[in-house]
């Protein structure tokens, strides 16, 4: 018996593990079905068509972005600790920290005006200029994780190549020590874990609220050391970041350093992991790109809009509205569905399928309009570099095991597999 459709969108909600890892049919029936409809587990309005998204995303006088994690996040979830009064006294010390910073919401967070006059400050920290000088530096990352495994054989893909090599990256850009790599992931879980978590449920946020407070220690303490020894990297451009008003606070650098750590390594993780499943799985895609390596950014494109790393974010409704036909009371969660928009066959032909010759891709992997994404061209900069350098060096990049096997982040927003394993021909002229 085929499932209804409200019981496909609590399957995906619920992060049931088939759901997760291929809700395209669902987003499919979503769209087809209207293209808004109200979820009662997820208490928000999904929205699925590529027009009505964009729609919601340039218009943040009638929906703000401050609470994008939705009924989640490390934020909200704070606040409510912090105002209950049957909570530890342990607990709401260890909130408050994360309750404070979260009064100043910043990019992601941000609505007008506080969010163009964030981003004029931050823009500068991510030129391009500074991107394109880290070709290099990425190149020379993803050889030495490559040798690692160079002579073939079977390989653990996300935790040997998919997660050290943004990790990695986004800790050179902002400037601070890689040997503390684990701290570092144990943190970005921290900030991610909240969504879906229960106030009551006090294990779970005090280690996630724990890890968070030394997140910030840290950083704090490597803010105070840019202030008497600068340095050529984003910490000391945050901090002398300056327009004719007003420097950013110290919250409002800790707050972008949270995002900053998630986003650079989160998506990238995801999307080298995905590119690598597929192409393990189409050889003859590997093949192509082998032959033709100029085609290779438009694969990442492809892939960017077939398997968005965040599935959607959430937006609040500033005022009572509607959208198609549906009324929408203020104060409601909006969740926008940018990967059910990646496939909307209104605006692409053929959606469900990798085309490298189709036109600029407009998808919405990167968000839209004043809230595209500041790490996007550091992303796309280091999966361009690793697919090139694993398709050079191996002959041949073979799945083990079935699809079907391989295992999903229990997540409907976060869309990655968490183990690939691999088996890895290594080429005749492969130097190692």
């Amino acid at each position: 018996m085929t499932p209804t459709l409200d019981e496909d969108l609590r399957s995906l909600v619920r992060s049931e593990p088939g759901s997760v890892k291929c809700p395209f049919a669902t987003y499919t029936r979503l769209r087809s079905d209207g293209g808004v409809r109200w979820s009662e587990d997820l208490q928000a309005f999904v929205v699925t068509r590529h027009e009505t998204i964009t729609a919601i995303a340039r218009s943040p006088h009638l929906f703000s972005s401050e609470f994008v994690s939705g009924p989640g996040g490390t934020g909200r979830l704070a606040r409510s600790i912090v105002d209950n009064p049957q909570a530890s006294t342990e607990l709401k010390k260890l909130a408050a920290v994360r309750a404070r910073i979260a009064e100043n919401p910043v990019l992601i967070n941000a609505d007008p005006p506080a969010h163009q006059r964030q981003r004029k400050l931050v823009n500068p920290a991510f030129r391009r200029a500074r991107i394109l000088a880290l070709e290099q530096t990425v190149d020379t990352l993803v050889e030495g994780l490559i040798d690692t495994f160079s002579a073939g054989g079977d390989v653990e893909f996300v935790k040997s190549f998919a997660e050290p090599l943004p990790m990695t990256m986004i800790a050179r850009v902002l400037g601070i020590a890689e040997d503390r790599m684990d701290d570092f992931r144990r943190w970005s879980d921290a900030i991610t874990g909240a969504t879906g978590a229960k106030p009551d449920d006090e294990d779970l946020i005090r280690r996630i609220f724990g890890d968070m407070q030394e997140f910030f220690e840290y950083f704090s303490e490597e803010l105070d050391a840019r202030r008497t020894q600068p340095k050529d990297d984003v910490l000391t451009d945050l901090l002398n970041a300056q327009d004719e008003h007003e420097q950013l606070s110290e919250d409002e650098i800790l707050g972008m350093l949270a995002q900053f750590l998630t986003a650079g390594n989160e998506t990238t993780t995801a999307l080298l992991a995905s590119t690598l499943l597929r192409l393990a799985e189409r050889p003859d895609e590997a093949s192509e790109l082998r032959a033709n390596p100029d085609r290779i950014p438009a694969y990442i494109e492809e892939m960017l809009r077939l398997e968005a790393p965040i599935q959607g974010l959430f937006r609040t409704a500033l005022t009572d509205t509607e959208l198609e036909g549906v009324d929408i009371p203020a104060g409601s969660f909006v969740w926008i569905g940018y990967a059910a928009g990646n496939r909307d066959d209104h605006v692409y032909d053929d959606a469900d399928q990798l085309l490298l010759d189709r036109a600029k891709s407009n998808h919405l992997s990167f968000g839209h309009g004043e809230h595209t994404c500041l790490g996007a061209p550091l992303a796309r900069l280091e999966t361009r570099v690793a697919v090139g350098a694993l398709l050079r060096r191996f002959e041949k990049i073979a799945l083990i095991g079935t699809p079907e096997q391989v295992p999903y982040r229990p997540n409907f927003v976060m869309h990655a597999p968490t183990e690939l394993h691999l088996r890895l021909t290594r080429t005749e002229t492969d130097p190692v």
